[in-house]
Parts: C-alpha cells; structure tokens; sequence
C-alpha cells in the first residue's frame, strides 16, 4: 500500500531530468508510429492509382478542378490543397493546422489518401521549424 513517503519519492522524480528523457522519447515514438501508419496510407493510396490508371486520374483532376469543394453551400470544407501522392491539388480539405502554416487534412478525391490531423499537425510543425523547406499547401476554393 502507497503512503506518505512513497508520494513524496515519486513527486521528486517528478523534477528529475533523466526522466524527462522518458517522456521525450515516447513521444518520440508515438510520433514514429504515426508517419509509418501515414506512410501505410500513402503506400495505400499508391496502389490505387496504379489500379485506376492514368487516364482515370486524369479525368478526375479535370472533373474536380472544375467544380467548387462546398457548392451546395452546407459544405465545412476549406478547399483543395496539392496531395503528396498524386500530385494534384485534390486533397479535399476539412480543416488545418492549429499553428497558422495552412496544412490541411482531409482526403484526396482522386487515389482517397487520407492526411489526419495528426499529421498535418506535425507536418504544420516542422515547416515552422524548416520554414525554407515548407511544401506550397496554398488552398484553393
């Protein structure tokens, strides 16, 4: 059974600074975990373009460069942003980033990759970082 003491030992190591190397490199992981499961989805996406066709994907990207991402006026969507696996400007944008640097998740209306929040969060935050490296995620309505 825990007492006194053994709350006083664990608030010490609260303050101790190897430990906080703990938490950094589980967050470390979980951030690794998070681009393999995006790396998975890009490779997923990949594959359906192969499926498709280029002519397919082309006639899509005409179909959707011609059209408004809300014209029914209900639409929360935030316009169209370039997809990093088909490289048209056909990810359907449900929201961005909370750090102002505009990357937007949503899903590509052409191979249906998926870019979640997380990881535009995180792409978000490493142009922040490598600004002169940052994609052009523009959006466009």
């Amino acid at each position: 059974m825990l007492d006194r003491h053994h709350v006083k030992a664990l608030l010490a190591l609260d303050d101790d600074l190897a430990l906080d190397c703990a938490w950094v490199e589980a967050v470390d992981s979980d951030r690794s975990r998070m681009h393999a499961r995006d790396a998975e989805r890009m490779a997923d996406a990949q594959r359906y373009l192969e499926l498709i066709g280029d002519n397919e994907t082309e006639r899509r990207a005409s179909t959707i460069n011609n059209q408004e991402p809300s014209a029914d006026g209900r639409s929360r969507h935030h316009g169209y942003q370039l997809c990093p696996v088909c490289g048209h400007q056909t990810l359907l944008v449900a929201g961005t980033d909370p750090f102002g640097m505009n990357v937007g998740h949503g899903t590509c209306l052409i191979c249906s990759y998926h870019r979640t929040e997380e990881v535009a969060e995180a792409d978000a935050e490493w142009m922040g970082i490598y600004s002169d490296d940052a994609p052009n995620t523009t959006l466009e309505a």
